[in-house]
């Protein structure tokens, strides 16, 4: 198996379901492009077979998964700012422990940095399903240029986050990831357009997204709008967002956060979604 110059980051946890886990590191290991190295973080405690699935990756592609153990959980962002220093190669690949990567991902995006030096992330789109790729048929399209990416961050994160490939050494410049919980992501793409880093969207599905009632749901609530405020205030107070984008975002996501979840799940599959 000819490896290929790049890492691809995961973070696992309690919660994740370890037959999620195996078909997410299939698709990764099974790749027209496989990875030379998977950073896998093993975020606190996790089930007894995830650990004894983890054993076997870890067993079957020697020296390719380097595994990293938080002794307690520390959250999404700290997971992967510890992974990401992990990483041996520049181009890093992320990808959750749920979804399933099309197996020409790593390939097409790979090429597309090496073919794009000015752009530090590229992303692409994604198909959601439920129990099995195709059966919700609804992808989620982000823009694919960078100026269009430049405007659609000023009011939604303009990447979908586990179809992302991007440059270490440009995240790293901007911050790394941060503890920011809901918004990791989001948060760094603003802060690496405010660093004057491009970045891309290619204009295709590359990944199975795993649509999930509990995630959705935690979307609406009063925790979620104070950890939504934090992050838009953050953003508004480090000069990421105007004031403008501040009080438009409030106004926008306030609404959703209080509204019956039936309502809220028609407005995310029927209307941000195609």
């Amino acid at each position: 198996m000819i490896k290929h110059q790049f890492s691809v980051l995961i973070s696992t946890y309690k919660n994740d379901c370890y037959v999620h886990l195996d078909a997410a590191l299939q698709s990764v290991m099974h790749q027209t492009y496989p990875p030379a190295e998977v950073v896998l973080i093993i975020d606190g405690e996790v089930s007894l077979e995830s650990e004894l699935l983890i054993k076997k990756y870890h067993e079957n592609y020697p020296g390719i998964f380097k595994l990293v153990r938080l002794a307690e959980n520390k959250g999404l962002g700290f997971a992967l700012s510890i992974g990401l220093m992990e990483c041996s190669y520049n181009f890093v690949a992320r990808m959750d422990a749920d979804d399933i990567c099309c197996d020409n991902r790593f390939e097409l995006q790979y090429l597309f940095l090496q073919n794009n030096n000015d752009i530090a992330a590229v992303g692409s789109y994604i198909t959601e399903f439920i129990s099995m790729p195709g059966d919700l048929n609804k992808l989620k399209v982000v823009p694919n240029n960078h100026q269009n990416i430049v405007k659609y961050s000023r009011f939604r994160s303009p990447m979908n986050h586990p179809t992302v490939m991007f440059r270490k050494d440009l995240v790293l410049d901007a911050g790394n990831y941060k503890h920011m919980p809901l918004f990791e992501d989001y948060y760094l793409w603003l802060r690496l357009i405010n660093k004057g880093y491009k970045l891309a969207n290619i204009s295709q599905s590359l990944l199975f997204f795993r649509f999930s009632n509990k995630a959705l749901q935690r979307r609406q609530g009063f925790n979620y709008l104070k950890k939504e405020f934090h992050f838009f205030n953050t953003c508004y107070q480090e000069s990421l967002i105007s004031f403008g984008s501040f009080c438009k975002l409030l106004l926008m996501r306030l609404p959703l956060r209080l509204i019956p979840y039936n309502i809220l799940r028609h407005f995310y599959l029927n209307v941000l979604r195609k």
